[in-house]
């Protein structure tokens, strides 16, 4: 079964070359080749289905349109296994998810085959494996660059309890590292980069506002005492468009509630100042957010 797996996949992969002799026939040999590994997906062989998607997830970086969409017939039982018990597996099928949902025909039938729920269920079982949040987050802020996200998923994923579980990955590990608070951070960051008070008053009700300043004021004290772990800017960009995002559609009158006090200031001239030669995008956002921070009366 390996032999034919590994054979049929071959077939799919020179399928994926240009073919201007016969189009029809390169077709039909990609959703021959993905009709068999799916079968190897749904088959009662552990083995056999971990190597049917670790092929399903080399096919997801192809930039051929042509091959997400053949990929298609796969997506419900890719779904079906993010509430599994296996995390490996899990991993896995996130990401193939992640890499084949920017095509439009993908997208569209993820949502109506229940992504964001399942996303969901798939956080709250694996909440404690930061591999598993890492990936989540990375398939959601796929589906989120989306350019109708704004009205078609974003209000999914804020009627969702997604915020909380984001918000409660913001705390970097220690052991595990920053991957899956940078890959959360960029999802709320989505999520504020809307024309939608309404959209963004409900993240403020969920806390965003203040647990983003937060991490921003520990963030900026860490730094401030040379403390610039690599990487570390791929968290603090984020969630510094957090903050300026939401402050936007913070009333004046809960501010203080939600910044606290002027540690945030303290914190975004700490890192204005360290980033400003090295990473001089991150300096004028900080210094961009400083702005409208300071533009409000405590």
């Amino acid at each position: 079964k390996k032999a034919r797996a590994r054979k049929n996949f071959r077939v799919f992969i020179n399928a994926d070359k240009p073919s201007v002799q016969n189009k029809r026939s390169s077709s039909s040999r990609q959703e021959n080749s993905v009709r068999f590994l799916v079968g190897l997906l749904t088959g009662s062989n552990a083995a056999c289905r971990l190597q049917a998607v670790r092929c399903l997830l080399e096919l997801s970086h192809s930039h051929h349109s042509s091959v997400a969409a053949a990929c298609v017939p796969s997506t419900p039982y890719l779904l079906t296994y993010l509430s599994g018990q296996s995390t490996k597996f899990t991993e896995l099928c996130l990401y193939t998810l992640g890499n084949l949902c920017p095509a439009d025909v993908v997208k569209n039938k993820l949502v109506a085959q229940g992504i964001i729920p399942a996303l969901t269920n798939c956080i709250e079982i694996h909440r404690c494996n930061l591999a598993v949040v890492e990936a989540a987050g990375f398939t959601l802020s796929q589906l989120l660059q989306a350019q109708d996200a704004e009205k078609k998923l974003i209000p999914m994923v804020l009627a969702s309890s997604l915020p909380l579980h984001l918000l409660s990955v913001l705390t970097p590990d220690p052991e595990f590292g920053l991957a899956a608070a940078i890959e959360c951070a960029w999802c709320l960051h989505y999520l504020t980069c809307t024309e939608s008070v309404e959209n963004n008053r409900a993240l403020l009700s969920h806390g965003a506002l203040l647990k983003c300043s937060s991490l921003l004021v520990s963030l900026g004290g860490a730094v401030a005492e040379g403390n610039q772990e690599d990487g570390l800017e791929l968290l603090i960009f984020p969630l510094v468009r957090c903050v300026g995002n939401l402050l936007c559609s913070c009333p004046v009158e809960t501010l203080s509630s939600h910044v606290g006090d002027v540690r945030l200031a303290v914190a975004l001239v700490a890192l204005l100042q360290a980033y400003l030669q090295t990473q001089p995008a991150l300096a004028r956002e900080c210094a961009w957010v400083l702005n409208n921070l300071t533009g409000y009366r405590f």
